[in-house]
């Protein structure tokens, strides 16, 4: 299986769902834009949680880039609700997936991206603080065009 996601330029944009602290459920959009360079890949976006009032999350990860023969890389990113933020992506099968933490380990998440096809993904992920968790998410991630 050929993965697009991270792998190959392009701009997604995301549907879903996001769920509280609370368990409260609202609608949300966003977009990502993935972009090569031979020493980083970098996959900067934006959620916006259709809350009341609306809570927009941007996020930009730097990422090494996966060797051709290669099945994980690492990656790098800053959050402005929880600081910086240290992952790995692994890819398996149908899915990449993604573990991740500040660096003294206060909050610790993960996500999974399942290919549906070549342009659309199922992204599911959880934030948590210590054993609570902060918020969760569903999305559908549909490639628009090509970067």
């Amino acid at each position: 299986m050929t993965h697009t996601y991270l792998f190959e330029e392009g701009v997604w944009q995301a549907h879903g769902i996001f769920l509280d602290e609370h368990g409260q459920q609202f609608p949300l959009e966003g977009q990502t834009t993935i972009s090569h360079d031979d020493a980083l890949w970098k996959n900067v976006g934006f959620m916006r949680v259709l809350s009341e009032p609306p809570m927009e999350l941007q996020n930009t990860y730097e990422i090494q880039p996966v060797p051709s023969s290669g099945e994980s890389t690492t990656w790098t990113s800053y959050n402005p609700g929880v600081g910086e933020l240290v992952g790995q992506f692994v890819v398996i099968h149908d899915s990449i997936l993604s573990l991740y933490s500040t660096p003294n380990r206060e909050f610790t998440g993960m996500e999974s991206l399942r290919q549906i096809h070549e342009n659309a993904y199922q992204n599911r992920g959880v934030l948590m603080k210590g054993e609570q968790k902060i918020s969760s998410w569903a999305v559908e991630l549909v490639r628009e065009r090509f970067a």
